[in-house]
């Protein structure tokens, strides 16, 4: 009894000493040290913000983005089964080169190397340059990729470059960073409180990273290459989508053996380990050394002291930005132009579904002068595009000219993706393609009767845009004639029960062309007759 008591007072002395260090108010600080834009003459421009980090160790995290192929991961769930040597991307202190592998996730075998890659004696592996990322990686796909501009001497036309910030090393806190998914307080009754402010993440694969800081024993890592080794099961630490469990384990780094089981942690059949209820983390992990850390103060009904507990939030991530483009959706869609339509579209990912997306357009990749913005509350990853009331341009995209759209989603719980962007390319195009409209007389087609086309409809001619004479192309099947170029062919349907096709095809003089297909039932000609008595 008098154990429980003591314990009692340590812990509501924590809990009045601990209200100093916990604040609501954050310092906000980059997710990534490793930044900037990395160069393929083939397949174009790779940003390196969508959280690419070096942490104390030197292991290489997150994602880059190109337009061309997605995503580009660094992360080690991605990178197992690579090519050669060791598949983590890791930037090697006592060189300062990168070594290892990226991989392109849209290609099981998008594989890019990072280093080493000798040739002739020389290492053009990618290399830290006093902060300033320099030479190249190599890819089977993509070819050469330029992580500087001063590797061709290419500065004077764009300035680009990678760059990389050194990370603190543990021993005293960092910035805290405000923008993850994972944060708050644990608290061990005996080590104080652990805080969840300092980059823990879980990824869209459940894998969680980053770190915690308790005073009492420093920095606590969640990242995989401080985790090998662990005492049993998986290292990693993760979260188990089909339980909504944290497993694996963490470590504070201060001590080889400071191991920190999450789960699972079964006592007489009932799992103790550290669970996700609806975006709250409840339960336990175990330490040897620490004892029992409470990741809510619900586990002991310590809420009315101290509100503490550590929260999660799914991440966001939209990738695979499409654009679909149709110049003959005349009546079909709304319209930017003559018979123009365009349909953005995108992949998403949260465990929260998609409460809303916003979509802007610009004439430059900065989106700096946005001909177009709207949010749209609603679950659908794709927006044809309506400029309707928006008072721009006449509410059209000019032809000749090339568009950059991009998009974020938010998700239930408030969570915001990054941006994703590409292109609308209209520089092909000069004029709208033409409209196609035809009728027939009479309506009902009867199999050997004559049927007069014409192409037009309710006084609507087809036409072209360019001022040019429509070209008619007719195509008929299973009647006489099979083809014509006029205006108003006349046919005749052989087949008695037939359902043949009509197939018309309206070309401009740039070549320009938009088509219309059907297909027709053909009847009998049934004749009028009566019984006639012969008396």
């Amino acid at each position: 009894m008098s154990k429980k008591i003591t314990v009692f007072f340590l812990l509501l002395l924590f809990l009045l000493v601990g209200s100093f260090f916990i604040s609501d108010e954050k310092i906000s600080a980059d997710e990534s040290n490793l930044t900037g834009y990395a160069w393929s003459p083939y397949y174009g421009w790779i940003s390196f913000y969508y959280g690419t980090s070096i942490d104390a160790t030197g292991l290489l995290t997150g994602y880059a983005w190109a337009d061309s192929v997605g995503w580009i991961s660094f992360n080690p769930a991605d990178l197992t089964g690579c090519p050669s040597g060791s598949c983590n991307a890791r930037l090697d202190s006592s060189t300062d080169r990168l070594v290892g592998w990226a991989r392109y996730i849209s290609d099981a075998n998008g594989w890019i190397q990072l280093g080493p890659i000798v040739i002739g004696g020389t290492d053009y592996g990618v290399k830290n340059n006093n902060g300033e990322m320099i030479n190249y990686a190599w890819s089977d796909n993509l070819g050469w990729i330029s992580f500087n501009c001063s590797n061709n001497s290419e500065c004077g036309v764009s300035n680009y470059k990678v760059q990389y910030t050194l990370p603190e090393i543990p021993g005293e806190p960092i910035e805290i960073i405000e923008d993850t998914n994972f944060n708050g307080y644990a608290w061990s009754p005996y080590y104080g409180w652990i805080s969840f402010y300092y980059g823990t993440s879980i990824d869209a694969t459940g894998l969680l990273t980053g770190y915690a800081w308790a005073d009492s024993v420093g920095w606590i890592s969640f990242n995989p290459a401080d985790l090998t080794g662990c005492p049993s099961g998986s290292c990693n630490a993760r979260l188990d989508s089909s339980t909504d469990r944290l497993v694996g384990w963490a470590r504070y780094i201060s001590d080889a053996n400071g191991w920190i089981q999450l789960g699972p942690i079964v006592i007489g059949g009932t799992d103790y380990g550290v669970k996700n209820n609806n975006g709250e983390m409840i339960n336990y992990a175990w330490s040897d050394n620490l004892g029992w850390i409470s990741f809510n103060c619900s586990n002991n009904s310590e809420c009315g002291v101290s509100n503490y507990k550590v929260q999660y939030s799914s991440p966001v991530i939209l990738s695979n930005p499409q654009t679909s483009i149709n110049y003959c959706s005349h009546g079909s869609f709304p319209l930017v132009n003559d018979g123009l339509s365009v349909i953005l579209s995108w992949s998403y990912f949260s465990e929260s579904p998609q409460y809303s997306y916003t979509i802007e357009i610009s004439p430059n990749s900065n989106f700096d002068s946005n001909v177009f913005s709207i949010t749209v509350y609603s679950a659908s990853t794709s927006y044809v595009v309506n400029l309707e009331g928006s008072s721009w341009n006449d509410e059209k995209l000019d032809w000749s000219t090339l568009y950059y759209w991009r998009v974020k989603a938010e998700n239930n719980e408030g969570r915001q993706s990054n941006w994703i962007s590409s292109t609308i390319d209209l520089r092909s195009r000069t004029h709208g393609s033409p409209l196609v409209i035809y009728s027939h007389e009479p309506n009902r087609i009867l199999a050997g009767r004559s049927v007069n086309f014409e192409a037009q409809k309710d006084g609507v001619v087809s036409q072209t845009y360019n001022a040019s004479s429509p070209i008619y192309s007719w195509t008929f099947t299973e009647a006489t004639p099979e083809t014509s170029s006029d205006f108003n062919p006349v046919v005749v349907f052989n087949t008695y029960g037939s359902t043949p096709t009509i197939k018309l095809r309206v070309t401009d003089s740039a070549g320009y062309y938009c088509e219309k297909t059907e297909m027709l039932d053909v009847g009998g000609f049934n004749p009028i007759w009566k019984d006639v008595s012969p008396f």
